[in-house]
């Protein structure tokens, strides 16, 4: 089964199933294409400063590095903890985004709803 533009829901599974303290992030990475574009993300990031991606396999990237990469606006990036995560999850009835864009033309994936 493939994961990709399932990030939302991933991240919201791995939150439910990590050590205390993780916090869910929803951000807005540029593609690397150099087009300038920007896309819904959803990832986690650990008290000590390391971003924790679910692809199959868990990745783990110091969190600077990964906002360089990605040139995420940090103003930008929306966390939560699990118990707010899961009351939002309740409120709109999907796992993510939940905050209004904050650039023009965002692209996603899938998003799931439950």
């Amino acid at each position: 089964m493939s994961l990709y533009g399932q990030c939302y829901l991933v991240a919201f599974l791995a939150l439910t199933e990590g050590p205390p303290g993780w916090m869910l992030c929803h951000g807005y990475p540029r593609f690397p294409d150099g087009s300038g574009r920007r896309f819904g993300h959803a990832w986690l990031e650990t008290a000590d400063g390391q971003v924790v991606l679910e692809t199959g396999e868990p990745c783990v990237l110091r969190r600077d590095v990964y906002y360089q990469d990605g040139e995420i606006e940090e103003a930008q990036v929306r966390r939560c903890t699990i118990s707010e995560a899961r009351a939002k999850l309740v409120e709109t009835g999907r796992y993510g985004p939940w905050e209004p864009d904050p650039y023009p033309d965002v692209l996603y994936g899938e998003v799931r709803e439950l």
